[in-house]
């Protein structure tokens, strides 16, 4: 009996035209973004909290989805820090996520100058960020090391001392034991000091008198 077969229709796949390409054809990388994609890398804001310590100064942050605003302290970003240095400090956060004019921050802040409390903010402006969307913010957050807290402080006065280190001058540092150059009337010490011999004591211009 003979054997019977059904021929299948064979599909028409599509031909791709290598010629039409050259090396001059761009091709998209993976991973590369560019400005029109920062929306939907990072996606909606969400709405986060942190604290932020510098010096004596205590900032407490929160940022809500928003269009670029500041209110530290019931005031605004140019009414309370003026140095444009501060405030290009305390927007640095936003601007390495490239998240400028898409939140709003509320902040609280005490304590400390004005140099303190502007670290104090950035730091807690850091952490918010880093808590709203872990993910994609905390890598280009701590590489550039806004998550880290500096600990530099003012050292403090010790005992004995006019300051942290300052020390009260002695009579022996007074007294000018090295002299350079002999001049009519006196000697000029390495000090820099013109001192002047006369009626048996010696005596220095512009500077403590010598015994």
């Amino acid at each position: 009996m003979a054997e019977t077969t059904v021929e299948q229709p064979v599909e028409e796949t599509e031909v791709v035209d290598i010629e039409s390409y050259t090396t001059e054809s761009e091709v998209p990388v993976e991973g590369e973004y560019t400005s029109e994609s920062v929306a939907s890398r990072f996606g909606e804001p969400q709405p986060a909290a942190g604290l932020g310590r510098r010096k004596n100064a205590i900032a407490r942050v929160r940022i809500v989805p928003g269009t670029g605003k500041w209110k530290i302290n019931g005031r605004t970003l140019e009414d309370y820090f003026p140095n444009k240095v501060h405030q290009q400090e305390v927007n640095e956060p936003f601007k390495v996520l490239e998240l400028e004019g898409r939140y709003d921050v509320i902040a609280r802040i005490s304590g400390g100058g004005v140099s303190g409390q502007a670290g104090a903010l950035r730091l807690g402006v850091a952490r918010a960020l880093n808590e709203a969307d872990v993910d994609n913010n905390r890598g280009a957050l701590k590489k550039a090391g806004f998550l880290k807290r500096d600990d530099r402080a003012v050292e403090r006065k010790k005992a004995g001392l006019k300051k942290a280190r300052k020390a009260r001058s002695t009579a022996s540092a007074n007294r000018c034991l090295l002299r350079t150059t002999v001049r009519p009337g006196g000697t000029l010490c390495a000090a820099g000091a013109f001192v002047y011999h006369g009626q048996g004591r010696i005596t220095t211009q512009g500077a403590q008198r010598l015994a």
